[in-house]
């Protein structure tokens, strides 16, 4: 389930194919997307299928142009000029640098964005309840971050020494490293960062984190490294280093736990939040959503490879138990 802060703005609503029928060409959405349609292609689905069920056929009233930049973010600039140039009436992004290199791109065309961590705080709106601008969409809860440390705690009782696995070339990233201090404080433990901004990296920092002590290792949910879930497993298992995530993919794939939003369900938020805008609403009237449904996943196999004995208490917080 997703929170609205408000009730937005409309305009008196009209159908998908009478809005097409007045400009004899379907309306164009553009989708900037930092991961690979591998990794993160069932969010469009989601995406398409909330669409669909709102009237709209593509084709007919809509036209969508997707360009993926398969984790290499440096690319997100050049791939939204492209989308540009096709001149969409909205543009569908997710993750922070998705929406940097959107609005740096454009001040005018409608952005709206399936996860962002601190919108306010990036300057990407002037508030939840009234964006401001050209940009709104289903904001990431910054509760997630000390949650994932809690569930760490909750699995691993004894875990005094926690690494983070951060990629600094998220915006948001770089916004929320003093945070990191701060959770670790409040929850008695040590607190280890490993670096690393693409695949040849990841082992090295697995490496740092073992040479560090650590008894356990988060992937930020803010370091975007969608579709590399496989790897990440074969490293936690290489380095018999427990692993947590905010991806609900990542336990069933063979990570020990989670603590996730159902990002599929944003993908729906978008969808209307997308079809608001194609009526005629204005996204600096449209309040920002904030998700308020998590799930907790824990996997028993991955936790007997690496001879971990989970706690009840983690087991009865599960919403998913992997055995």
């Amino acid at each position: 389930m997703v929170m609205a802060l408000g009730a937005s703005a409309l305009t008196t609503a009209i159908t998908p194919g009478a809005m097409a029928l007045t400009t004899g060409v379907p309306r164009r959405i553009a989708i900037l997307s930092g991961a690979s349609v591998e990794s993160a292609g069932h969010f469009i689905d989601a995406f398409r299928a909330a669409l669909k069920s709102l009237g709209y056929s593509e084709g007919r009233d809509i036209v969508i142009d997707i360009r993926w930049a398969e984790n290499k973010l440096e690319r997100l600039p050049a791939l939204i000029q492209d989308l540009l140039s096709y001149k969409p009436s909205i543009v569908v992004t997710h993750g922070s640098a998705g929406v940097v290199a959107c609005q740096k791109a454009t001040s005018t065309v409608p952005i709206v964005f399936a996860t962002a961590g601190d919108p306010v705080g990036q300057g990407f709106i002037q508030s939840y309840r009234h964006p401001g601008g050209n940009i709104t969409g289903v904001a990431f809860n910054e509760e997630i971050n000390k949650k994932q440390y809690e569930i760490v705690k909750a699995a691993l009782p004894a875990a005094s020494r926690i690494a983070t696995l951060v990629n600094v070339n998220n915006p948001a990233q770089k916004h929320h490293l003093d945070d990191i201090p701060r959770m670790a404080k409040a929850l008695h433990f040590d607190s280890i960062l490993v670096h690393a901004t693409k695949e040849e990296e990841l082992e090295a920092a697995f490496q740092a984190a073992l040479k560090a002590k650590a008894h356990a290792l988060i992937v930020s949910p803010l370091a975007p490294f969608s579709g590399l879930e496989k790897r990440l497993i074969e490293l936690q298992f290489k380095f018999r280093m427990p692993s947590f995530t905010g991806s609900q993919d990542w336990v069933p794939a063979g990570g020990l736990a989670s603590y996730s939003f159902p990002t599929i369900e944003n993908w729906r938020r978008v969808a209307a939040l997308a079809d608001k805008i194609l009526k005629g609403a204005n996204p600096a009237e449209i309040p920002v959503e904030i998700p308020t449904k998590y799930e907790v996943a824990i996997n028993l196999q991955t936790a007997k490879t690496l001879g971990i004995k989970v706690p009840q208490g983690i087991l009865v917080r599960a919403t998913k138990v992997i055995e």
